[in-house]
């Protein structure tokens, strides 16, 4: 296990039906396998010791010997491993043989779940296998220090009230289950869709293996599929028809899991299986596991909000653009307003805001004429900038009015006696200047001020304070950086309107800058954003690592590092988290009294019920925690 991630295997092997040597070499060769690779717990089919096919031969008393010869074969040639396996086979118990589940770790039986379901309790008792004791029982949990998993066989998992289901509802945070399923026409994609919703379901993650090649075909063809879910997401699936083994390997993230579980009322109090939880311990079984720092084989997006896949990043980008659009729309409505100011500034905040206002006014079937694009330049504006904005106002057909802050601002410098020179109230009196402007427009013009400010925006406080900070609805509030240029690209591909298409790709180009300084002789930005904060996308990595599954500095850093694969230094690395931190905690005093704007995804930075922390909070102990990878990573160099 590597910082909170579980590595955990599904294996397929090619098994001979009722022939325990060989089957249990094929196990025990995979375990040898999954073992150098560094996984934690191993699941093997339902009924692998002897092949699942073997019908009434499971009675046979010379089977039975079958299978204690295979289980204490496997247990034997692992017992130097430190892995966890999980077998299937049938066990005597008593006076009848019951399908199980063994679990085993270095060289000894920690114990077997039998098959059984809600109300089917099979109660704990000790059996003996070749001088091997263990216990058996339905409700048997195994449990280590951060995790607990729990075993299920058969067809519990499609039943309606799952024993599965009952383990993660009384703590089990990872459940393997084992199967014996026939292949059928789309059965692949049914199993794919039932795991992928069982594990989004129960808040879990799930390995699931079933039988292969090998096992009889008399009536039946066994492909072996396997699958290992991640609450909700298939993280490594097996490939149909593979006449060879299969050894699916993948991560199981038990932080993440521990904090949606944390963060759900079912798991930390509404919970009708408390009682259950109580009684189930004394069936939790002590197992241990060894800690790494090895790298993860599952792949960490590195732009979380956007899909790398081409279609299901044009399905986020619609759907973005369709709650921004809706919701502009219903408040228009609501305060019966027909018309919409919106500051333009060539950038891609405020591209994307009109966009959605131009969106909203045609859901209303409202002329465009009713939104004023304003536009506001100051002594930082590029030539580039004002172009692209007054290219896509002229093309879109809305009302356009440009409006210089010059005069102003520089009659504002002599009231208060500032002396001009660029500084921080150099930035702000320009930032405020404008939104003044569009305040008083919007009384005059009785419309509706659209904010442009974007949620990476919000998450380090990168506006001036009730100045661009403030409007009267803010469309882009649950919108990441990242994002924002993504639908600001679909846009420009869906267009049919040439100037528009134009304008629109040109904005997504030109570098991020709030434009408050003067530019250089040749017309560029002095003054871009990135260049001060570091990259956006990695503030939004780590908002969205932070955020959604509150994952501590020490762990950003690793995630970081596996999803951007060497494209930053650790030096770069640490200085923006540094950054990002020390700012989402200085700037809440912002967010405290944000304008309303609609959610977008799982993370919203409202602080009317989304996320509440007070303005004066401390970061000294995350930034402690940066302070000692930095320190550490110093002495690595001596």
């Amino acid at each position: 296990m590597t910082h909170e991630f579980l590595r955990v295997a599904a294996g397929v092997p090619r098994l001979k039906p009722a022939d325990d040597t060989y089957n249990a070499d094929q196990i025990i060769t995979m375990m040898r396998k999954a073992s150098k690779r560094g996984v934690d717990v191993i699941a093997f089919p339902h009924m692998a010791i002897m092949g699942s096919t073997c019908g009434d031969l499971r009675f046979d008393q010379h089977f039975q010997q079958g299978v204690a010869f295979g289980l204490v074969g496997v247990l034997s040639q692992t017992g130097s491993l430190p892995i966890v396996g999980i077998v299937g086979a049938p066990l005597r118990v008593g006076d009848c043989i019951r399908e199980a589940a063994v679990v085993f770790q270095s060289g000894r039986i920690l114990g077997a779940v039998v098959n059984g379901g809600p109300g089917e309790r099979f109660p704990t008792t000790n059996v003996q296998i070749a001088g091997v004791s263990f216990n058996v029982g339905s409700e048997l949990r195994f449990r280590c220090e951060t995790f607990t998993f729990a075993v299920t066989l058969g067809d519990d998992l499609f039943r309606p009230v799952s024993t599965s289901a009952q383990c993660a509802a009384e703590g089990a945070s990872v459940l393997f289950h084992l199967d014996a399923m026939p292949t059928q026409v789309g059965r692949h994609d049914a199993l794919r869709d039932v795991v992928r919703e069982h594990a989004r379901r129960c808040i879990a993650g799930l390995v699931y293996v079933s039988a292969g090649h090998g096992e009889s075909s008399t009536d039946h063809f066994f492909d072996g599929e396997a699958f290992i879910a991640d609450r909700g997401r298939i993280v490594a699936e097996s490939e149909p028809f593979s006449a060879d083994e299969q050894l699916l390997i993948s991560e199981v993230d038990l932080a993440a899991l521990s904090h949606d579980r944390f963060c759900n009322p079912y798991f930390t109090g509404r919970n009708p299986f408390a009682p259950q939880a109580q009684r189930s311990l004394q069936d939790t079984l002590p197992f241990e596991l060894h800690t790494d720092d090895s790298p993860l084989r599952r792949t960490i997006p590195p732009h979380p909000f956007v899909p790398e896949e081409a279609t299901a990043r044009d399905r986020r980008c619609r759907e973005t653009f369709r709650i921004q659009s809706h919701a502009l729309a219903e408040r228009l409505r609501h305060i019966g307003l027909r018309r919409a100011v919106i500051g333009i500034s060539g950038g891609l905040d405020s591209t994307l805001a009109l966009m959605v206002a131009i969106a909203a006014f045609d859901l209303l079937k409202l002329p465009r004429e009713g939104i004023i694009g304003v536009t506001m330049p100051g002594f930082g504006t590029s030539d580039r900038t004002r172009d692209n904005a007054l290219a896509l106002m002229a093309s879109e057909g809305i009302t356009l009015r440009e409006i210089s802050i010059r005069a102003a601002c520089e009659q504002h410098f002599r009231d208060i006696g500032h002396d001009g020179s660029p500084d921080t109230t150099y930035e702000n009196v320009q930032a405020r200047e404008r939104t003044q402007i569009l305040m008083d427009l919007a009384n005059m013009e009785g419309a509706l001020v659209v904010g442009t400010g974007d949620l990476s925006e919000l998450a380090l406080g990168w506006c001036t304070f009730n100045g661009d900070h403030m409007s009267m609805y803010s469309v882009n509030a649950g919108v990441p950086k990242t994002l924002v240029g993504a639908v600001v690209q679909w846009l420009a591909r869906r267009t049919k309107r040439p100037e528009t298409r134009r304008a629109l790709l040109d904005i997504a180009e030109t570098p991020i800058s709030p434009e408050l300084l003067p530019p250089s002789p040749d017309g560029a930005h002095t003054q871009q954003t990135e260049r001060t904060l570091g990259p956006y996308e990695l503030h939004d990595f780590f908002l969205y690592r932070f955020m959604r599954f509150g994952d501590a500095p020490r762990r950003m850093l690793f995630l970081a590092e596996q999803a951007f694969g060497g494209r930053y230094t650790r030096v770069e690395l640490l200085g923006v988290l540094r950054t990002f931190l020390r700012r989402f905690f200085a700037q809440q005093f912002k967010r405290n009294c944000m304008p309303d704007g609609p959610a977008i995804g799982s993370i919203s930075l409202s602080p009317r019920g989304a996320w509440q922390m007070p303005s004066d909070a401390s970061s000294a102990l995350w930034l402690c925690a940066v302070e000692e990878m930095e320190k550490a990573m110093k002495e690595g160099e001596k």
